[in-house]
Formats: C-alpha cells, sequence, structure tokens
C-alpha cells in the first residue's frame, strides 16, 4: 500500500525541524510540503538492475574431502550410505527383503571401514551410532 501525501510530508517535516530547531514547525512543513510537490519525496523508486552472475570458478577440494570420495562418502559432505531414495522394485516381497538386507549388510561393511579409519573419538561415536541403527533395521527383516 502506498504512503499517503500527507504522511510522507510530516515525516519530512519532522526531520527538517529536527535538523533546524530553532525554525518553526510551520516553515518545516513548508519546505516539505514544498520538496513533496518537487517530487523529491515518494514517488516510485527503480530496482537496480540484478547483477550479472559470474561463472563459478573451480572449487579446490581439500584432502580430507578428497580421502573421505576414496572411502565412499559424497565429496559434498552428504553421505551416500544413508540416502533417503526410496527404490521400487517389481517383484515378490520376499526377492525386496533380501535385497534389502544384502543392501544394509553392505552399508554396515562400509561403516565398519570408515569406522577403522575414523581419527577422531566423536568420529568414531557417530560411526558406531550409524552401524546400531542399521543392524537394528537388519535384524528386523529376520
Amino acid at each position: 500500500m502506498a504512503t499517503p501525501a500527507i504522511v510522507k510530508i510530516g515525516k519530512r517535516a519532522k526531520a527538517i525541524h529536527k535538523a533546524h530547531p530553532k525554525g518553526t514547525y510551520q516553515a518545516a512543513l513548508k519546505k516539505a510540503s514544498s520538496e513533496y510537490r518537487a517530487g523529491k519525496l515518494g514517488g516510485v523508486k527503480k530496482k537496480k538492475p540484478a547483477a550479472k552472475k559470474k561463472s563459478a570458478a573451480k572449487k579446490r577440494v581439500s584432502k580430507s574431502l578428497r580421502k573421505r570420495s576414496r572411502l565412499g562418502a559424497a565429496s559434498n559432505g552428504s553421505d551416500r550410505f544413508d540416502s533417503k531414495r526410496v527404490n521400487i522394485t517389481v517383484g515378490s516381497i520376499s526377492s525386496q527383503e533380501a535385497r534389502l538386507k544384502k543392501t544394509l549388510a553392505e552399508k554396515i561393511g562400509w561403516y565398519e571401514a570408515a569406522l577403522l579409519s575414523a581419527k577422531t573419538a566423536k568420529g568414531k561415536r557417530n560411526m558406531e551410532k550409524k552401524i546400531r541403527a542399521l543392524k537394528v533395521k537388519y535384524r528386523r527383516l529376520d
């Protein structure tokens, strides 16, 4: 909603009166009104043109991220073992359960390998937590 002219003039008059307190408020109002009529107050502001996108320079990948990618984790820091994708396959339920058990066993193996190479105690705890969760899922399929 657009601000009414009287509000714009009043705000500008207050600012003028604050800057020149010895002058009268009526004089400040007259000056603000003349500024409004001259188009110095209000009006539609033009938007600045959008900045052109610069071509993205190649990011340098740190040594630790390169090591992680060799372990099987994605280079952007997300964990490819814990992907939330749902693969819908056609076949019997028992064959799907067997396939799921096989993938869970593979994930557990990857995490066990990552656990061996974990450098910090926090990293080891995180791996152990994920392994426990996967083992629970695996046992539920029996």
